[in-house]
């Protein structure tokens, strides 16, 4: 049994080349209009990273919705494992495809990840 989200193996069901949803607060975005590469640190009081694989329309409505003054970004999903980053679904209402990027992080490798990602919507 899994007592802890760390322990959670890394999903195969989450293919390589999905791109996975991250929301982007304001605090976020530079003056220039780049993010900063806190987008993919932990978030607060979570266990990892909060995603969602993008698989249809439905995923965009689910980390969108409600969300109007949020960035949208999307990374492919073995840009953060070949970080050492675990990818595993975690339950979250009303987003069946939602998980979790688990694993130690730095701020190069958060750069990394950011300068990886692409912007797939702006703030509303």
């Amino acid at each position: 049994m899994v007592d802890e989200v760390e322990d959670l193996p890394d999903d195969p069901s989450i293919l390589d080349d999905d791109l996975l949803l991250r929301r982007v607060h304001p605090i976020q975005i530079k003056a220039d209009g780049t993010f900063d590469r806190s987008i993919f640190r932990n978030d607060t009081g979570g266990y990892g990273t909060s995603l969602t694989v993008w698989r249809s329309d439905a995923d965009m409505a689910a980390i969108a919705t409600g969300h109007d003054e949020k960035a949208i970004v999307a990374i492919k999903a073995s840009e953060l494992r070949k970080h050492g980053l675990k990818l595993a679904f975690t339950y979250e209402e009303g987003n069946p495809n939602h998980c979790e990027a688990i694993g130690h992080r730095t701020k190069g490798m958060m750069g990394q990840m950011r300068d990886a990602s692409q912007k797939v919507r702006d703030p509303l």
